[in-house]
């Protein structure tokens, strides 16, 4: 088997950046309950990415990758089918695709794929679609030449421009804080402190943070995705008013009572003593 024949698979769905790495080079694997799904004898990662930039939304309230349809979703259903392709045409071999909750690191992965480089935010960086990409992966045990394992250079200029606009210096020299990530706090269910209200209420985002993302030089001019599912359901402003009736989207799973305090937050409808959100 080789890497040619595998991309004709992801064309038919505009997927352009697929490589290949092998399984043995991503150990030890991360512990997650799809861990469970890995075919025995594993020998090869197919990781493919799905650039995800539709527009310059400046207005939005919602970070760009949920702007559109749950990702989870769109990757997924395109990753079903090309896996259900292979299994067809493959008989001999096992193959099973993961999206996000994978048991790989999918960054480093996707680097030794040839498929980009690690930036300084901790993100993959491709040379097309800069750091606007999700990274899927299906894991077979089938074996690849190994002319087909190629890395790339070091894209990430290294400009430090990511943690310099960090706002709250979750991004540093000394690697990444999450706990200080503006993205992170607007997932938070638990009660917040006042500075992480602070950071809701000065970031004006209901959902997510794009500030390192749209630091990047690679990002300057973005390519828009080729993939016309990432186009569906957009939705520039999520509102108190249209939050109950729009679905579908990569942050539903942590449920709309967080959307609501977010939003109530950058409105200043829940001071303390006005409102008090319990999860």
């Amino acid at each position: 088997m080789n890497l040619r024949e595998i991309k004709k698979y992801f064309a038919v769905y505009s997927i352009e950046y697929v490589g290949i790495c092998k399984f043995a080079d991503v150990l030890p694997l991360l512990e997650c309950r799809s861990k469970n799904r890995i075919p025995e004898n594993s020998q090869t990662v197919i990781l493919c990415l799905f650039p995800y930039y539709v527009g310059g939304y400046e207005e939005r309230n919602i970070s760009r990758y949920a702007l559109g349809s749950d990702y989870h979703k769109v990757a997924g259903d395109i990753l079903k089918s090309v896996t259900e392709n292979l299994r067809r045409d493959y008989l001999k071999y096992h193959f099973e695709a993961f999206i996000d909750s994978s048991p790989i690191r999918e960054v480093n992965a996707a680097v030794l794929a040839g498929l980009g480089s690690v930036g300084l935010n901790n993100q993959l960086i491709n040379e097309k679609y800069g750091t606007y990409t999700f990274i899927g992966e299906i894991i077979t045990d089938a074996v690849f030449l190994e002319e087909n394992l190629k890395i790339k250079k070091n894209l990430c200029l290294n400009c430090k421009k990511c943690l310099n606009a960090c706002p709250t210096k979750a991004l540093s020299e000394n690697g990444f804080r999450k706990e200080i990530c503006r993205s992170f706090i607007t997932q938070k269910k638990k009660e917040l402190t006042d500075w992480e209200t602070a950071q809701i209420e000065d970031g004006k985002m209901v959902w997510g943070c794009d500030i390192c993302n749209d630091a990047c030089p690679y990002n300057k001019n973005p390519i828009l995705s080729p993939i016309k599912e990432m186009y569906e359901n957009i939705h520039e402003k999520i509102t108190e008013e249209n939050v109950s009736k729009i679905t579908g989207k990569a942050y539903e799973y942590r449920g709309e009572k967080v959307i609501k305090r977010n939003i109530g937050i950058i409105e200043k409808k829940n001071q303390k003593g006005v409102i008090q959100w319990k999860f």
